[in-house]
C-alpha cells in the first residue's frame, strides 16, 4: 500500500491511552528492520516525531525519517496538523520533503478527514468513516491515492476497521486494494492489533502490489509510557520481507 503520511511512526502521534488532561508534549521515537528473501540486503528505518497539543483540538507535529533501501539512503523531513471540529470530526493536512530521495517519494502532500462517531439505538456500538487524499512526487512523476475507511467500535474497547484504496501510478494506471485491521485490549494495558492488506505499494516511483500481515503489541508503562513491537510479513513479486519494529512514546 503505498505509504499514507499518518502512516507508521507519525500516526503515534495521534493515538494512545485516554487522558483527562493530555500531556503538551510528545516524543515517538521508532527503529524497524527488514530481511528480505533472495539474500538480498536488510532494510532499516529509523523515525522521531514531536508532537505539541496547544489544546485539546489541535495537534501539531513535525518528524525526520531515515530509510535505507538497496544502498540508498533517504532523509525525510514531514509535518503535520490536526483539527478536531465539532462533533468529533477532524481534518488533517501533512507534507514532507526528501529532495534527493531514491525511493521515497520528493514530496508530498496529504488531505484528511474523519467523521464523527454515531452509536446504535442502544448507545453501545459506535461506527464512523473518513478518507485520505495524498499527492506525492517521485523523480519519474506524480502518483496519486485515494482512500476511504469505515470504523466499528465495539464494547469493551474492541476496534474494527476497512480501507479501501485506489492509487494512480505515474502512467495514471489505477490500482485497487484494501486494508481491513482489528484491534482488541487483552490486559489492562496492553492490546493487539492485527491487520491484512492486498494493495499497491510505491516505492522509487514504481507502484505494485502487494500482500502483507502484520500485528503490533502496545503496552502502557504508565500513563506517559507507551511500548510498541511491530512484526510484519509482506509478499512481493520479486522478493518477500518480514519486518521487526519497535517503537516508544514519552508524553510530557
Amino acid at each position: 500500500m503505498i505509504r499514507m503520511a499518518l502512516s507508521g511512526v507519525l500516526s503515534f502521534a495521534l493515538v494512545g491511552p485516554a487522558l483527562a488532561a493530555p500531556p503538551a508534549w510528545r516524543v515517538d521515537a521508532a527503529a524497524s528492520q527488514s530481511t528480505l528473501s533472495k539474500s538480498l540486503k536488510p532494510w532499516q528505518d529509523q523515525a522521531l516525531v514531536l508532537t505539541y497539543r496547544p489544546d485539546s483540538q489541535l495537534w501539531l507535529s513535525a518528524a525526520v525519517e531515515r530509510w535505507q533501501r538497496f544502498g540508498f539512503t533517504d532523509k525525510v523531513s514531514r509535518i503535520q496538523i490536526v483539527r478536531t471540529l465539532d462533533h468529533q470530526s477532524s481534518v488533517s493536512i501533512a507534507a514532507s520533503r526528501s529532495p534527493n530521495a531514491a525511493v521515497r517519494p520528493t514530496s508530498s502532500l496529504q488531505f484528511g478527514y474523519s467523521t464523527p462517531q454515531a452509536f446504535d439505538q442502544n448507545g453501545v456500538w459506535r461506527w464512523g468513516g473518513g478518507f485520505d487524499l495524498l499527492v506525492a512526487r517521485y523523480h519519474t512523476g506524480q502518483i496519486r491515492s485515494f482512500q476511504p475507511y469505515v470504523l466499528l467500535s465495539a464494547p469493551h474497547g474492541i476496534e474494527a476497521s476497512l480501507k479501501l484504496i485506489e492509487t494512480w501510478d505515474v502512467s495514471n494506471h489505477m490500482l485497487q486494494g484494501y486494508l481491513v485491521a482489528a484491534e482488541a485490549p487483552f490486559a489492562p494495558r496492553a492490546r493487539l492489533r492485527l491487520s491484512y492488506a492486498d494493495a499497491p505499494e510505491s516505492d522509487s516511483g514504481h507502484t505494485i502490489g502487494t500482500q502483507s500481515v502484520s500485528g503490533t503489541l502496545s503496552f502502557d508503562a504508565n500513563d506517559l509510557v507507551t511500548v510498541r513491537v511491530t512484526d510484519t510479513f509482506e509478499s512481493r513479486e520479486l522478493f518477500d520481507r518480514n519486518e521487526l519494529g519497535i517503537s516508544l512514546t514519552r508524553r510530557f
